[in-house]
């Protein structure tokens, strides 16, 4: 059994554990029935509804191969699917860089100072630390660069609101996130994520 992710037109669908025939994948359902990853319209053209092991080896042209197939279905395996996606992480933090300059910079800032406060609890936890050997000072303060650096400011501060718990307000980040890397402006942008959230709370402020 490997772990199989479905793509199609682009999008990302599910991922599934399937049992593999060299390099086409099957996907158990129930105790006997195997069903293709296939196209379901070549499925339903075909008339075969629910195929056993043999009538999937039968009709090889109803099988989902690694890559590509019709319906712009693509079947990868878990590696495949890994590459793909840390090749368009690293894209996107390019394109990242280039409407929000000097994110990288903030980000190791920011965790430098989360380095510092852990490092500096650790210490006044430990008794056997008198002070002596305190953390290394934090380089620079993310406040410093946040002024340099207006627009990967939004662009963090949407990044966390997008982590919050409640979720009109992730939302919200989400939306100005996604906005601010096509470029738009930041400062519109955090606006109206704030505005979004203030009208949902006041919308149910007597949920």
């Amino acid at each position: 059994m490997e772990l199989i992710h479905i793509i199609k037109n682009g999008e990302y669908v599910k991922m599934v554990m399937a049992r593999m025939h060299g390099d086409v994948p099957e996907l158990k359902v129930g105790d006997d029935y195997y069903s293709p990853l296939g196209n379901s319209a070549i499925i339903a053209r075909l008339g075969l509804g629910k195929l056993t092991p043999q009538m999937i080896i039968q009709r090889p042209e109803i099988w989902v191969r690694m890559g590509k197939n019709e319906g712009d279905i693509e079947a990868l395996t878990n590696d495949e699917y890994a590459k793909r996606l840390k090749a368009k992480n690293e894209d996107k933090e390019i394109q990242l860089c280039k409407v929000c300059p000097g994110i990288d910079k903030l980000r190791a800032s920011i965790a430098d100072e989360d380095r510092y406060l852990n490092q500096l609890n650790n210490m006044m936890d430990d008794e056997n630390n008198d002070g002596a050997r305190p953390p290394k000072p934090i380089k620079i303060h993310s406040d410093e660069l946040m002024k340099q650096y207006p627009a990967a400011a939004s662009y963090i501060k949407a990044e966390n609101w997008s982590h919050a718990s409640h979720y009109a307000k992730s939302a919200a980040g989400e939306k100005a996130m996604k906005s601010i890397e096509k470029g738009e402006d930041h400062i519109r942008v955090i606006k109206d994520m704030e505005a979004e959230w203030s009208a949902h709370c006041s919308e149910h402020i007597w949920d």
